[in-house]
This record gives C-alpha cells, structure tokens and sequence, in this order.
C-alpha cells in the first residue's frame, strides 16, 4: 500500500462544518419588553432571509434535554418522537393524546440580526417561530417593504409579553435607516458568520436513539420506549417563538 493512501480529501462540506463551529455568532434572545432588531437580507441561495427548520426538544427527568431535528418534517423519514406521539395519539386516551403533544416538533426560523440594545455583539443568530414570520412576510408580500435591505430597510420592533407558553409577540416595522453607519464593521462582522443550512442537518433513526440513550432516556438500541417529553407528532407542530434554550444543539 502507497503511504499516499492515508490522504483523503479537503470537503465544502467539512470546511462549512469547521467555520460553524468556530463563529463567534451568538444566540439573540428576545428581553421582555420592547426590543429593536434588525434583520439582514437572505444569503445568496436561500430566497428568505431564514432558513426553516423543525425541531424536537425531548426533556428526560434528570438529565439534559434531547434536541434534534425532524427527520420525517424535513427529509419524510422514520423519527422516533414523531413515533412515539403517533402511538400515544392513536390509543384513543384523551390523557395519552394530551401526552402526544409533548413529542410534537417545534417550527423554528433562525435569521441573521443586529441587537439595536447590543450592537457590540455584531450579527446574531435570531430564532423565532411563526408568529413573528407572519408578520415578517406581511410587511415584504402586503406592504413592499423590504426591510432587510442594508441601506433603506426597516428596523423591526418586537414586544415580548408574558412568560413560557403564554407569552405573546407584537411585531412592526421600525425606523427606516441604513443598518449600520459604517459599513466597514459590517464586513468584519460578515466574515465570521456561520452557514445556516448546517442548522438543518438531519441525523439518522439509530443515531436519535443513541443520543436518548447517552442521556439517559432509552437503553441503546431500543426504538419502542422514549421519555415523556417536548417535542414531535407527526401531523402537528407547535409554535415555540423563543420559550426554547436558544443555543441548543439541532444535532
């Protein structure tokens, strides 16, 4: 055998893995209150500013919450949570169908965004749910406002109101104005950003499996038991906004 055949190669793949890895991008977390944001235009290839993905987070009684993301909402394949929920869902108990929606995936929209509070963090990773994407979307479809373009956009105004699963979101659009008034730390903060597709990787059947026994809600190997929990049916979702820990690794 040649010494030359331990050599492999140097993937887009792996280089776009390593760069998400090592971003400095932090997670937006919207305060309670009013909170000023602006939203950055969609990366060339996607053709919103968001990438959308659909995510279950499995709590399991003392231990780490779960989180992966949906392999039957985004790629149509076999998901134990969504497995899980149908089995409850199809007993018929109004308790056991209450259970169920503990296993639905949560719809999740990650963007690029500037904290107006906190400018010194540069761009952030901003998740949000389909409440605030509706009105995203009115403004661009209804009212022809783009408001991610980086001279005449819109900054966006967000109040948060309430706690956990009654909070409640009111969005506008904000001041028209530049995003920044000096473009130049607006290409530093550029360069550092991660790829936002590698927040919807999908892992397979067995490797969701593993990840609940390595935290202690299944025995390895096993695909008929999973801990009661939040996350994934496979006809619904639910409409998490923020209430979810921003940061959790989808994988």
């Amino acid at each position: 055998m040649s010494q030359l055949e331990q050599f492999g190669s140097y993937t887009k793949e792996a280089a776009s893995k390593a760069r998400a890895e090592e971003s400095t991008a932090g997670w937006m977390k919207l305060k309670q209150g009013t909170n000023i944001i602006r939203i950055l235009p969609p990366v060339k290839g996607n053709p919103e500013p968001w990438i959308t993905i659909y995510q279950h987070f499995i709590k399991i009684p003392g231990a780490k919450q779960v989180v992966f993301n949906c392999p039957r909402r985004m790629e149509n394949k076999r998901c134990p949570a969504c497995e899980k929920g149908d089995r409850l869902k199809a007993t018929g108990n109004p308790a056991d169908e209450k259970a169920a929606r503990d296993f639905w995936a949560s719809q999740r929209l990650i963007a690029f965004a500037i904290d107006r509070d906190e400018m010194d963090k540069g761009i952030q990773l901003f998740p949000f749910g389909a409440t605030i994407k509706s009105r995203l979307r009115h403004f661009r479809e209804k009212l022809g406002k783009d408001f991610t373009d980086l001279n005449d956009g819109y900054d966006i105004v967000i109040e948060r109101m309430g706690q956990g699963l009654s909070t409640e979101y009111q969005t506008d659009l904000g001041e028209q104005c530049p995003i920044v008034g000096d473009m130049s730390k607006l290409e530093a903060w550029a360069s550092e950003l991660p790829d936002l597709n590698s927040f919807a990787k999908v892992l397979d059947y067995q490797t969701i499996v593993e990840k609940f026994a390595s935290a202690g809600g299944v025995t390895a190997g096993s695909q008929q038991s999973l801990p009661s929990g939040s996350g994934g049916s496979g006809g619904s979702v639910q409409d998490d906004e923020n209430e979810i820990d921003d940061g959790s690794d989808p994988y």
